[in-house]
């Protein structure tokens, strides 16, 4: 049997999964200490927190992220439909 584990570290679509659904789920906050040290910014400046979630058609989770950016990193854009 193989491991669970086997694709933790490549895209779904390289280990022969398929992405049903995506969600990712954006929010703004302040540097913490240790955060700031991390991204080199000073604590209290502004960073992105971004949870990242693909599931495959039986609901399963195929990729899970949850990050921190710095503020002065990210555009974010979205097309728009009518």
């Amino acid at each position: 049997m193989p491991s669970p584990f086997a694709c933790l570290n490549s895209s779904p679509a390289s280990c022969g999964k398929r992405t049903a659904r995506a969600h990712q789920s954006m929010s703004i906050g302040i540097a913490d200490a240790e955060t700031a040290r991390l991204l080199r910014v000073s604590a209290g400046s502004p960073v992105v927190n971004v949870t990242r979630v693909f599931l495959d058609g039986k609901g399963l989770i195929l990729y899970y992220a949850d990050v921190i950016y710095r503020g002065d990193w990210v555009r974010w854009e979205i097309e728009l439909q009518p």
